[in-house]
């Protein structure tokens, strides 16, 4: 659709649907007609470019009578759909050059007025729940949001937008007696980095000093390596129980314990780099297939 790259905006929420897994509607955003994983999943990371290009392509594709609808049923999926409409507006903005002919100009702008529409409309409906003129920056809920996403960079993703949210509309009244909205923020953004950085020191400890191993042999796996990589695979991925992962983690965690705790079937040692290529959602072709995938 673009003559040029599209210069992508950070999405916190990003609807997409797997058309290898669903049947699709007209106006799910999809990865049908481009060269992107069907999960949008790139070296282990949503891909924010592919997503902002799909959602550019598919109102410049919809009729002018259809771009209402289309956002409305973007919104339906979302915790924050306020967020997610200011997100599509700069997106919109920041491409503009891409527009050059007369009737993208119009679509583009008439997104623009359905955004100012919609973000109204969710603002309004907010306000009885509220009984205040102000919006409620509510930290347990945002504490509780959080269990919904994977991985860090997702979660401090949502986090700057929250406090940024809040730091661009403060309320006039805050209860003093407590932390504001945007320190209990910044602490939590500081739980995440700490803990980061405690996993990070601990992997580091194992794979260079052998004395943290060394009280104990490598067990032995007796099938493939990538049909054993596949298993830690299909739970991370694939896998659901109550609408999360069997196994969250990030891969380079995965990738450490598989090569120091296990032994390919000939007793010799697991290579970090095959390891990690299996766990990549794109490189499907390194896990095994049909009967010679183990089902969980």
């Amino acid at each position: 659709m673009f003559t040029a790259f599209v210069q992508p905006t950070l999405f916190v929420e990003h609807p997409i649907v797997d058309f290898t897994k669903v049947s699709t509607q007209d106006f799910d955003i999809t990865a049908k007609t481009c060269n992107t994983p069907p999960d949008f999943m790139e070296n282990d990371h949503f891909s924010q470019a592919a997503y902002c290009d799909r959602l550019l392509t598919k109102i410049c594709e919809l009729n002018k009578f259809q771009l209402k609808p289309f956002i409305q049923y973007q919104c339906q999926s979302l915790q924050e759909p306020i967020i997610w409409l200011n997100k599509l507006e700069e997106l919109i903005d920041l491409n503009s050059d891409l527009y050059t002919c007369k009737d993208d100009i119009i679509k583009m702008n008439k997104a623009r007025y359905i955004i100012e529409v919609l973000r109204d409309h969710f603002e309004e409906k907010n306000k009885p729940e509220l009984n205040s003129n102000s919006k409620e920056y509510n930290f347990p809920k945002v504490k509780e949001h959080l269990k919904n996403f994977n991985t860090d960079d997702d979660k401090i993703c949502y986090l700057l937008e929250q406090k940024t949210d809040y730091l661009q509309n403060k309320p006039t009244l805050t209860n003093t007696a407590e932390n504001s909205f945007d320190k209990r923020i910044d602490l939590e953004l500081k739980l995440i980095a700490d803990l980061a950085s405690i996993r990070a020191k601990k992997l580091q400890a194992i794979s260079k000093d052998p004395d943290e191993i060394k009280h104990f042999a490598k067990a032995k796996i007796n099938c493939n390596v990538n049909q054993f990589v596949d298993i830690f695979y299909q739970m991370m991925a694939e896998k659901e129980i109550d609408g999360k992962s069997i196994l969250e983690s990030e891969s380079n965690t995965i990738v450490a314990i598989i090569t120091h705790y296990f032994t390919d079937k000939n007793g010799h040692e697991i290579s970090e780099e095959t390891v990690r290529t299996i766990l990549k959602p794109s490189r499907f072709e390194k896990r095994p297939k049909g009967k010679n995938r183990f089902q969980i």
